[in-house]
């Protein structure tokens, strides 16, 4: 069995949904841009709707009177979840009782429960839209939520769910592992007053960045580039956008030194040259160049927009438009987001598999979205006008990878977790970024970085056991 425990380089990794608040400091070209952000979501009143005639979620009278155990973190989903549950304790008299820690601290409780087989937890959060969630699973932690679904009213409606998110919380041999919210993506942005139309292709952002790059007071681009997973985060872009992968999922074989990987690290590093202090930027340092007018193209977080790139103290408002982000072969799509897993050691599966179903349900989905969260699993919610009405630009943003295939398959329009499916994903991350800033950094060529990633790679799945 394997434990996977949360380290450094994935810590506070996936508050993806978060309105930053706090203070946001953006110093000169060339030196540390330091952020200060605190996850903060507040939902009031208290939800009221009529019970279907016939339920869209799973549950059995026998269940009444039951209490269940979530042990959550501390992301904006929760808010949302523990109001819900408020809700699903009027329609069945099951109780939910919520333990809510730091999303590391959250991580590595479970992750300590489950090697001691505890039943302590009934369902617990993953970070990483779905990676520590595998790692469970691969390691007999957490329930595979198939069966669960087969025994659920039809008008639960599995079909509902959008492809490109059930894909990629699946196996190769259809076990369901989790079950996310929704999931933000990282579109591209750009200034309508200095870029005439959107960039299509990286080639096509390059080129615009070259025409409008006059540093210090305009550069051409920018993104999360410190040596941690901003860079992971923003080269996973275009290793997708290129037609690579991290690995193949079935063999474990890293996928590092292939011709995708390497054009990936040669167009982010050409990228790079026309950012201001692109590997001591991360996320939302980006967002704050876009505010303060001093770059023309961004690619980020879709989060970003809303609360920072046009929020009230933007200096651009009116003058920034977006599009998906630009792609070579594909154009690539992420998928962010906390997920929902059932342990296996629990003694209530039946009673966390109705909640769940009722949490991920076509009308609570909706409700939830209604309610301020801008994500959703389901196309019934995207397609439903209120929706547009309440967020288009979520809405937007949402329809775009819907349909999305697997990164890799060289598809039109691809999508992928935001960290690799794999048990020790920080450990793979670390390898692959510690090697690519090398490569930013001008000491070794791209190809030398992407080798030395794939020999140390490869050795670290043979060390899991899952290498093929």
């Amino acid at each position: 069995a394997i434990a996977v425990v949360a380290t450094g380089v994935i810590v506070g990794a996936a508050t993806y949904f978060a309105v930053p608040k706090g203070e946001v400091t953006i110093t000169a070209p060339g030196t540390t841009v330091t952020t200060t952000k605190t996850v903060t979501t507040t939902v009031t009143g208290t939800p009221t709707t009529t019970p279907p005639t016939t339920l869209d979620y799973y549950y059995d009278p026998s269940l009444k009177g039951t209490t269940i155990t979530f042990l959550a973190a501390n992301v904006p989903e929760t808010p949302y979840t523990q109001q819900m549950a408020t809700l699903f304790e009027s329609e069945t008299g099951i109780k939910v009782n919520f333990i809510v820690e730091p999303e590391d601290v959250a991580a590595s409780k479970a992750s300590i429960a489950f090697a001691s087989k505890s039943p302590d937890y009934d369902i617990v959060h993953g970070p990483g839209f779905g990676s520590f969630a595998f790692a469970w699973f691969y390691s007999g932690y957490v329930e595979d939520l198939e069966p669960y679904i087969r025994k659920t009213p039809s008008t639960w409606n599995k079909n509902d769910i959008l492809p490109a998110i059930l894909n990629n919380v699946s196996t190769t041999k259809g076990e369901i592992y989790c079950l996310p919210y929704g999931t933000v993506d990282y579109p591209y942005f750009y200034r309508t007053d200095l870029i005439d139309k959107p960039a299509k292709t990286i080639d096509e952002m390059i080129s615009n960045a070259k025409k409008v790059f006059k540093p210090p007071t305009m550069y051409g681009w920018t993104s999360g580039g410190t040596p941690d997973v901003f860079s992971f985060f923003t080269w996973d872009m275009f290793l997708w956008a290129c037609g690579g992968r991290w690995f193949d999922p079935e063999t474990f074989h890293p996928e590092l030194n292939t011709p995708e990987s390497y054009e990936s690290l040669r167009l982010l590093i050409e990228a790079s040259k026309y950012a201001p202090s692109f590997t001591t930027t991360d996320a939302a340092g980006a967002a704050m160049f876009v505010a303060q007018g001093t770059v023309a193209q961004a690619t980020d977080f879709s989060t970003w927009y809303p609360s920072t790139m046009i929020g009230p103290d933007s200096k651009v408002i009116g003058k920034m438009g977006y599009a998906p982000h630009p792609g070579v072969v594909s154009e690539p799509h992420m998928l962010a987001c906390i997920t929902n897993s059932i342990s296996k050691f629990s003694k209530k599966k039946d009673a966390a598999w109705s909640f769940l179903s009722f949490l991920s349900s076509p009308r609570i989905c909706q409700m939830i979205f209604e309610a301020g969260y801008p994500g959703t699993i389901r196309k019934s919610t995207l397609d439903n006008p209120k929706s547009k009405q309440v967020n288009p630009y979520a809405v937007e943003v949402l329809s775009w990878l819907a349909d999305a295939k697997p990164a890799g398959s060289k598809a039109p329009k691809v999508a992928s977790p935001i960290l690799p499916i794999m048990p020790r994903a920080p450990d793979f991350v670390s390898i692959v970024v510690k090697n690519m800033a090398e490569a930013l950094a001008g000491k070794i060529g791209y190809k030398e970085a992407l080798d030395k990633a794939q020999e140390q790679a490869t050795a670290l799945m043979k060390e899991i056991g899952i290498y093929k």
